[in-house]
């Protein structure tokens, strides 16, 4: 069993990502019965509009708590990973973090129980500029645990926006894979892979310098 954490900042386009990789995977084994792709979910508020969504897709869902997934689910999450593992043992879980989740916390846990994770952290190419500053600390906690970035809604904003917020997340973390690309289309097999992990190493259109 691996485990994909995904990550981001409120409207980054989280749920788009996770819905065309949990198809991607289970498509792959369309004549299995077996459960390929579990999606836990962690949101803040009592009503998972998300969850709603994505269940239509007939994907399976758990919602684990209404609270903050890096402050006070730990031993939830633990607790949850064991049971699908012994009980579902699918290919892949995708953990959803809620939008103001550093991945951390439940990356060290999870890396503990001797299960392969990979971090995708997606970027609001679009919003960046507004954000990136008030709230500097989250948006660098989050991507100082990302093995790749997806730079989201390049549709929006022009090519020299996106370079400033290569250089700006590079500033952030100087190894990470970043990928712009936009959720409103369908991602290339390749891209799906490289979250994964399965190609690449780090690559981007900006190298990383020290002065930035």
């Amino acid at each position: 069993m691996n485990v994909l954490i995904v990550g981001g900042f409120l409207g980054s386009g989280k749920t788009s990502l996770i819905e065309q990789i949990a198809r991607y995977i289970a498509n792959r084994r369309k004549e299995s019965a077996h459960t390929e792709v579990v999606i836990i979910e962690n949101e803040i508020g009592d009503i998972s509009i998300d969850g709603q969504y994505l269940k239509t897709t007939g994907i399976k869902v758990e919602n684990l708590f209404a609270g903050c997934a890096c402050c006070t689910l730990s031993g939830e999450t633990a607790d949850a990973l064991n049971r699908l593992k012994k009980e579902v043992n699918p290919q892949w879980v995708i953990l959803e973090l809620s939008g103001v989740a550093v991945p951390d916390n439940i990356i060290q846990i999870i890396r503990k129980m001797q299960i392969v994770t990979r971090t995708c952290i997606i970027v609001d190419g679009n919003r960046w500029e507004r954000i990136h500053i008030p709230l500097e600390k989250l948006l660098q906690d989050q991507l100082q645990g990302a093995d790749i970035v997806l730079l989201n809604k390049t549709d929006l904003i022009k090519e020299e926006e996106i370079k400033a917020v290569e250089r700006s997340v590079i500033s952030k973390n100087r190894h990470v894979m970043i990928r712009p690309t936009s959720l409103l289309t369908t991602l290339d097999d390749g891209l799906i892979e490289e979250i994964l992990g399965k190609g690449g190493r780090y690559e981007s259109t900006q190298k990383p310098c020290i002065d930035v």
